[in-house]
């Protein structure tokens, strides 16, 4: 466990340093959390435009936005396997460090568990939290209890 730790105090040093090397990399952060809060707004708000259009189909708009959200569900499980697929194949076979860890004298479970894991957070940050607007706003629409956020959180 502690070299698994280890492992992936390594990558986020590495990602720290690459940040430190890029110039005004403060004011670029804040402008791309600018940017990706306002693409967030857009996404949620054009979905509760559509969602508000749907649901005014007065006999079958609740069928009908329970069908695009399960259609959604099944759009973003492909997103994510196929991004996964992407970025395990770059972080376990391509890897620049690959041959260095390989040789290193460290269990090969750690090395393997810590790579599944930088992975994961890599490949699917922006899909599980893009995919949240569509949901949220259904929620808000609906009149959702305050439960149905908390399975959201626990489902993403």
């Amino acid at each position: 466990m502690k070299i698994f730790l280890h492992l992936l105090q390594m990558r986020k040093n590495m990602l720290r340093n690459q940040l430190r090397l890029l110039d005004n990399s403060r004011w670029r952060g804040l402008g791309l959390s600018v940017l990706g809060v306002l693409f967030w707004l857009g996404i949620y708000g054009l979905s509760h435009w559509f969602i508000l259009q749907t649901l005014q189909m007065e006999p079958i708009g609740e069928m009908v936005v329970r069908h695009l959200l399960s259609m959604m569900v099944f759009f973003l499980f492909v997103i994510l396997i196929f991004s996964n697929l992407v970025a395990a194949f770059s972080s376990f076979f391509l890897s620049d460090d690959l041959q260095l860890l390989m040789k290193a004298p460290l269990p090969k479970n750690s090395f393997f568990a810590a790579r599944f894991v930088e992975n994961s957070l890599t490949a699917s940050w922006m899909t599980l939290v893009f995919g949240l607007a569509p949901f949220i706003a259904t929620g808000a629409l609906m009149n959702a209890p305050v439960a149905y956020y908390g399975s959201l959180i626990l489902t993403f």
